[in-house]
């Protein structure tokens, strides 16, 4: 029910906390959200109403009306009590006459010290049927002769709610005021007064010299440290814009790492500050540009060939581009830029290259094809009679594939087409010479591969020892692989490895390995062996016959045709190894000691040949001494 009161003033019964709460909404707030928390933020002011009178600095302006503000622990009206734990106060604002308008101002602070400030508070301000009082808040920078407005609260607000308010107008001598207009409402409650602010802080300049240079996959970036700057943070990006991504950087300088090589990047850096005296954010610099790449490594050969003949070695070289301070491990453990091998069969060597200090490598490699050089199966060495026939069968292990040339050289010359019976048949010249006989074969770059199934059919795998060779005919040789043969040739498709089909795909008869010719024209693929046999000619036995030979009494004595030096060999076998020697000057000579009766066997040669290799049957002579006297 109303109460009219002296000066026709309205009054509500004092039962109004038992009227029916309303739910409309909680209030209209000019700016009532959440505000994250702000690096650097600090507390400007904090108040509690913890006691029932007037905080210290707090003031009370009566704009219209006589009614003020109270610190309550408990509303007259509206059944607010204080919002913080306790028995502590809050503010509140009430007239049972409309129109009754206070301001309830905070302290002066110095807010052009901060770049930006949060104002926030509890409210409770009930709406009575109808009757809604009504909270403004204002701030003042110069004493009250003027007020802005910040926020106005005009709807029902039936329990402890916080209102955030972002402060404007930031400058010296700052002050808020919280002006309740009395309108028949519950009253208006407030508690926990806070502000808290963001320092103002100085702009930091961009860092200056920033140089951006490419590498692999990467970007490395450079600069001169900008004044107050705490660290940095670089953006990059395919456009001006650089929002493809960032780096926080404590240092001069970063590397922009896991970019596309050959795309061009733009780069900018930003300086940030410690957040409260030097701002955080700043302005960035202008852009710089690079363009990652990618390493390479190719290889070459600097000696020698990539298709080279068993025993021979060849050079390669790494060669890498795109790097600093490359560092090489080949797979035979090498560490050199170049290796130099003599592989006995077909090798693949791999190097795998790095920089020094950088992450990544490149790996690069080369093919070594070798193709087999005739093997030449030579007799030892030997001696020969003078004029005694020479005959050389040399034996050459071609693996059933065959060998186009051969020659000889030295003590004769010769070339052809090599088989097995081309075999070497000379004189010997004078005695006591020595002949060199040396045989070269070379190969008509036939390799010979086993056959293997492939797709239900007999293939073999060939090759090339080039690209350049790809899709040139390959010679198919079966001759010797049993009677069934398939000569032709055979295109080599596309790829370095290609299944060729033998003979309509049929097994070859009595053989499981067949011959094909590399393609002509790579160098190195045509090899040599060479094989020697010295041949010692030995001179034939000289032996000189007695002109006479007379019997005598326990001796013989033989005379020649001429003087000269002989040696004599007798005795009663055909053996001139068990034999007495005796040497003799002369035309005549006297062996003693004999034994009448007995056969004796002897032969005469020249001093000159005793010790000496020779050649010859020994003829030997005979003589029986008799029991007679010889002058």
């Amino acid at each position: 029910m109303r109460i009219i009161r002296e000066g026709n003033t309205d009054m509500k019964s004092n039962n109004r906390y038992n009227l029916i709460k309303t739910s409309s909404i909680l209030c209209l707030i000019f700016l009532c959200v959440a505000v994250g928390k702000v690096m650097g933020q600090t507390t400007i002011l904090t108040e509690t109403f913890n006691s029932n009178t007037l905080p210290s600095g707090w003031s009370q302006e009566r704009v219209n009306g006589t009614a003020d503000w109270q610190f309550l622990s408990t509303s007259t009206y509206g059944s607010f009590s204080n919002h913080t734990t306790g028995t502590s106060c809050f503010a509140y604002f009430f007239s049972s006459t409309r129109g009754v308008v206070n301001k309830l101002k905070t302290p002066v602070r110095d807010m052009s010290l901060y770049s930006s400030a949060t104002l926030k508070f509890y409210l409770g301000n009930k709406l009575w049927t109808t009757d809604q009082d009504v909270l403004k808040v204002y701030y003042t920078v110069n004493g009250g002769s003027s007020w802005t407005l910040l926020a106005t609260y005009n709807s029902s607000v039936e329990s402890w709610t916080e209102c955030t308010i972002n402060l404007t107008g930031l400058a010296s001598n700052y002050q808020i005021a919280f002006e309740g207009t009395a309108n028949y409402g519950y009253g208006i409650c407030i508690d926990d007064v806070t502000i808290t602010g963001v320092p103002a802080c100085t702009a930091v300049n961009p860092p200056t010299n920033i140089v951006a240079t490419a590498a692999y996959l990467s970007v490395n970036l450079s600069w001169t440290a900008a004044a107050n700057a705490s660290s940095y943070i670089v953006y990059y990006g395919t456009t001006d814009a650089c929002t493809g991504g960032s780096q926080a950087v404590s240092s001069t300088s970063c590397s922009i790492t896991g970019l596309t090589a050959g795309t061009l990047y733009y780069f900018k850096v930003m300086s940030v500050g410690n957040g409260t005296t030097y701002c955080a954010e700043n302005a960035k610099s202008t852009a710089k540009t690079a363009t990652p790449f990618n390493r390479n490594v190719t290889m070459s050969i600097t000696s020698g060939s990539s298709t080279m003949c068993s025993g021979s070695s060849v050079t390669i070289k790494a060669n890498p581009s795109n790097f600093t301070t490359p560092q090489y491990l080949w797979s035979n453990n090498a560490t050199t830029q170049t290796i130099t091998v003599s592989p006995t069969s077909t090798t693949t060597y791999s190097c795998t290259v790095t920089d020094q200090g950088q992450t990544g490598n490149v790996v690069a490699s080369q093919v070594i094809t070798v193709v087999q050089a005739p093997t030449i199966d030579m007799p030892d060495d030997f001696t020969k009679c003078a004029g005694d026939a020479i005959s050389i069968s040399p034996e050459a292990d071609d693996l059933n594939c065959g060998y186009t040339t051969y020659a000889w050289t030295g003590s004769y010359t010769g070339s052809g087409t090599y088989s097995d019976d081309d075999d070497l048949a000379v004189s010997t010249t004078a005695a006591g010479t020595s002949m060199t006989f040396n045989l070269a074969v070379t190969n008509s770059q036939l390799q010979q591969y086993d056959l293997i199934q492939q797709n239900g059919v007999w293939a073999v795998v060939v090759t090339p020892p080039s690209t350049s060779t790809v899709g040139k005919a390959v010679p198919i040789f079966t001759t010797g692989i049993g009677s069934n043969t398939a000569n032709g040739t055979q295109g080599v498709n596309a790829a370095m490895n290609d299944a060729i089909v033998v003979n309509g795909g049929t097994k070859i008869e009595n053989g499981t390995r067949q011959c094909f010719s590399i393609p002509a024209g790579s160098a190195g693929g045509v090899c040599s062996s060479t094989e020697s046999v010295v041949v010692t000619v030995t001179p034939t036995l000289t032996q000189i016959t007695p002109s006479a030979i007379e019997k005598c009494d326990r001796k013989l004595v033989l005379t020649f045709a001429t003087s000269g030096s002989y040696t004599i060999y007798y005795g009663v076998q055909q053996n001139m190894a068990t034999m007495t020697s005796v040497s003799v000057t002369g035309t005549s000579a006297t062996i003693s000691d004999l034994t009448n009766g007995r056969t004796y066997y002897f032969v005469v040669i020249p001093t000159s040949q005793v010790g000496g290799n020779f050649c010859g049957t020994p003829t030997f002579s005979t003589g029986k001494p008799e029991c007679k006297d010889c002058n």
